[in-house]
Formats: C-alpha cells, structure tokens, sequence
C-alpha cells in the first residue's frame, strides 16, 4: 500500500512540474505598456502575436511555428498574391511604412485582403522580435521584409531613349547599345553610389565602354547627379535620364 502511495505522489509531482514548465514557457505581453500603446495606436489585437527569436517563429503558448520556404511568397506592391497555404486568400501590399518608437522601430504593411470574393483592409506589424500578423479565419500571414528587385535604368543617347536593368545581385540586362554610326556601347558596371571611387560625386553611376566603327576602345563613367560628368569627352551625347527602383515584399504564411 505504502508502495502506491509513493508512485501517486510521484506522478502528481511530475504532472505538476510539466504543467509549471508550460505555464513558464508561455509568452505574456499584454502587461507590456509599449505593447499596450502600439495595439491602441493601430487597432491590433495583443493576443495575437508571434515572436521571431533565434531564427524562429513562436507562438504566444511558446510552441515553435514549423517554417520552411514553401512558408514564403513574394508580393510586389498594388498586386494581389495568393497565401503559400491557403488558395482562397489573396492579399495585397499596398503601403510598407516605417516608425519610431522609443528607439525602436516599427515596420508596418498596409494589405487589401480578399477573402470570400470581399476585400477588406487589414495591417501586419512588426516592433522588435514581436510580430502581429493579419489572421483571416484560421491563417495569418505578415510582411517580414522589403528587397530590392530590379532597378531600371533609362539611357538617353543622341535624344535616343535605351533601357538597362540591373537585377539585384548585379546582372545586367540591355547593356550592349549599338548605334546608327556604327558605335557599340557596353555598360559595364552599374554601382548604386560611386562616392567610394569618387570623392567629390555621390549617387549611382555607370561604367561604360564605347566602341567605334573602327574597332577602337574608350572608356568613361556616367553619373547619375551629375549628368554631364566627362561628357566633352565623348564623340556622343549620353546621360542616366530616370531611374527606377521595383522591390517586392517577402510574406510568411501559415495556418493552424
């Protein structure tokens, strides 16, 4: 008897203990006054929030959220993309902005959100390692960066306009330009701030190689601010009339 007694004691003690180490591992944050302050501010719902810590996602009840890239979608602003778990939600960026709050910053994404053939306008958020994503039903989804895309540059030649774009590790599209005269122009390099090779400029410039109809090389540097940087140089007239920037948005998606 006294036998049973001693394993119901130690049972009751190792259920407790694992009940305390779930309570501890629970994440509270709704005591937090800047928690408190940001939810007012943007109408977000405090209960429904995930941590990012040590590269991962966890819940409010301290489980792990099982990421992998099929978690991932790309979103290029004003275009509706689908959820990576749910084919019946779409969502689109409208706005990624950025605040400041006591020293921290605050990214927030504005989204239309389709659902049932309805639109609806919602916000993700993120304030540190905390993350408030949008939830629609029983998925929730939330902007988790901003990188650059492409970047397209407009040449004007001779009052000619030619199109080069530079994707975001450097590749280089419609870089070689040929000429009515027989000129062969190759943008070589294409940098998004040239003062680290000189000095006095600043913004981005392009390293470009003209070839004329006799086979020989030149080289010289357009700058983007300063358009007519080296231009009495050139046997053409060229400059960096426009540039454009696209980046697209990386969304994580889940559901329960």
């Amino acid at each position: 008897m006294r036998y049973f007694k001693i394993m119901l004691i130690a049972i009751i003690t190792v259920v407790t203990i694992c009940n305390n180490s779930h309570a501890l591992n629970e994440i509270k944050i709704s005591d937090r006054p800047d928690v408190t302050e940001i939810c007012n501010k943007y109408g977000l719902d405090k209960d429904n929030f995930i941590i990012f810590k040590d590269n991962k996602y966890i819940r409010p009840n301290g489980k792990e959220i099982k990421i992998t890239e099929a978690n991932y979608t790309k979103a290029i602003e004003g275009k509706f993309v689908t959820h990576p778990k749910n084919n019946k939600l779409r969502m689109k960026v409208e706005k990624l902005e950025f605040e400041t709050y006591k020293d921290e910053v605050i990214m927030f994404t504005k989204f239309t959100v389709n659902s049932d053939n309805k639109d609806r306008y919602n916000i993700s958020l993120s304030y540190g390692d905390i993350k408030f994503p949008i939830k629609i039903d029983k998925c929730y989804f939330i902007n988790t960066s901003m990188e650059q895309d492409i970047t397209k540059y407009e040449l004007t030649i001779n009052k000619k306009v030619y199109y080069v774009t530079v994707d975001k590790s450097g590749g280089i599209t419609g870089n070689i330009i040929k000429l009515s005269d027989g000129t062969t122009i190759k943008v070589l390099e294409v940098t998004e701030d040239i003062k680290p090779f000189l000095s006095n400029y600043d913004g981005p410039a392009m390293n470009i190689e003209y070839t004329d109809k006799f086979g020989i090389k030149s080289k010289s540097v357009l700058l983007y601010v300063y358009p007519r940087y080296e231009q009495s140089k050139r046997p053409f007239d060229i400059l960096i009339s426009n540039r454009k920037t696209k980046y697209y948005h990386r969304i994580l998606g889940y559901c329960d």
